[in-house]
């Protein structure tokens, strides 16, 4: 993954949890000391940020750049995962509205019978 994806994985990100309201432009702005017309100009991909700024921007988000990585990188961490039996635990708000479970979002991994799995109905 090259620099430009990353700014396009935080943008799309960041632009989903306004979407889902769990974010405003206002309040990005207050997090990272950045300022409004940056930000939307940034959002709206007229502007990139630097390293620093990306920084600012995840740990703003509590996010780590693994979180930015390839979505396929993330399913072999999920079959790795289900391999082992353990679910993770998270929060119920990234349980309804994240649609991948990021590293960071994991609270506590509850290990499972191996094979317990495989009875439960979807």
């Amino acid at each position: 993954m090259n620099f430009t994806q990353m700014q396009e994985r935080l943008r799309v990100e960041l632009l989903r949890r306004i979407q889902r309201g769990t974010l405003s432009i206002s309040l990005l702005a207050r997090q990272t000391g950045f300022g409004k017309s940056h930000l939307s100009n940034f959002l709206h991909a007229r502007r990139q940020l630097s390293l620093a700024g990306i920084d600012r921007m995840l740990t703003a988000q509590y996010m780590a750049a693994e979180d930015l990585l390839q979505l396929g990188a993330h399913h072999v961490q999920l079959r790795q995962a289900e391999e082992t039996s353990s679910i993770p635990l998270v929060s119920h708000t990234t349980a309804l509205f994240e649609p991948y479970i990021r590293d960071s979002a994991v609270q506590k991994m509850l290990p499972l019978l191996p094979g317990s799995l495989h009875f439960l109905k979807p």
